[in-house]
Formats: C-alpha cells, structure tokens, sequence
C-alpha cells in the first residue's frame, strides 16, 4: 500500500485472488487494466528478452569465429615455427659449408705457397750454389775394355772443372 491510501499493483492482484469480481464494475474495470498492464509489461518484458537472447546468439557466433580464428593462427604459427627451426637448421648447414669451404681453400693456398717456397728455395740454391753433382756414367764396352769405368770418367771430367774454375777464379776477382 501506498501513503496517498490508493491501491498498488500488488493490491489489485490481492484483490483478484481474494474477491470474487462479479457485480463489482469498479473492481472488474481496475483488474482488466492490471491485467492489460500486465500483459504489456510482459510483451515488452518478452521483446526484451528477445533481443538479449539475440545479442547473446551474436555474441556467441562472434566467439566461435574468434576461436575458429584463433585456432587457424595457432595452426599457421605452428607450421611457421617448424619453418623457422629448418630454416635456422639450413643457415647453420650453410654457415658450416662456408666455413669448410675457407679452410679448404686456406688449405690449398697455404700447400700452394709452400710448394712454390721449396721449388723457389731449390730454384735460388742452385742458381747460387757453385757445387756441382756428377755421378757415375755409363760407358761403352768399347771404354771399359781400355780400363776406363763409369767412376774413373766422372772424377776426371770433375778434376777438370775444378782446373776451369782456378782458371776462371783470377779473372773473375780482376773484373770487379
């Protein structure tokens, strides 16, 4: 009940439940219109609830596709990250071979100069030195036959280039 001493909603609905409505027109007049309030208020109750219902289904239907979504980014992330590990795979294979590739190749100009140092070293040797190397000759049957060998011919034909070397000697040390 209100102060004012007029009925509430909830009057009006004691009211039905309690008193019988026949013969009373005021009665029946004032529960028509709860009634008809009522049923108002539960039409645009309804209406209400419809709509909520059908912001809910949009809700939901915008979830799904946000997990439809995000699943499909987790797939390719997943595929992404077995793309990078074969790829880092690759670069160190490669970064690998590089380096192989440079010691090889260090490898082979490293034996290259040496080789080129030891056959340069022999070429400057011989150039510089004053030795000569004669080993033994063969000779003809024709030369053993007269008591010549292969040893006796090479100390001669050394006696004499030491002879041409004293001779040479003099005039060498006048020239310069």
């Amino acid at each position: 009940m209100n102060d004012t001493g007029g009925s509430t909603n909830e009057q009006v609905a004691r009211d039905i439940a309690l008193h019988p409505t026949v013969g009373n027109a005021e009665l029946t007049k004032r529960q028509i219109e709860f009634l008809d309030q009522q049923a108002e208020l539960q039409r645009s109750q309804l209406e209400q609830l419809d709509i909520e219902k059908q912001k809910l289904r949009e809700e939901i239907d915008t979830l799904r596709s946000q997990q439809k979504h995000l699943s499909v980014q987790d797939e390719v992330l997943h595929v992404q990250k077995h793309q990078l590990a074969a790829h880092e795979r690759h670069l160190h294979i490669e970064h690998t071979r590089e380096r192989l590739h440079i010691l090889i190749q260090l490898a082979i100009c490293l034996a290259v100069s040496a080789v080129v140092i030891l056959f340069g070293g022999m070429a400057w040797s011989a150039w510089k030195s004053q030795t000569v190397s004669i080993t033994e000759f063969s000779i003809p049957p024709e030369m053993e036959s007269q008591g010549l060998t292969g040893q006796v011919v090479a100390a001669g034909l050394v006696d004499e280039l030491k002879r041409c070397r004293k001779l040479r000697a003099p005039r060498l040390s006048s020239a310069a």
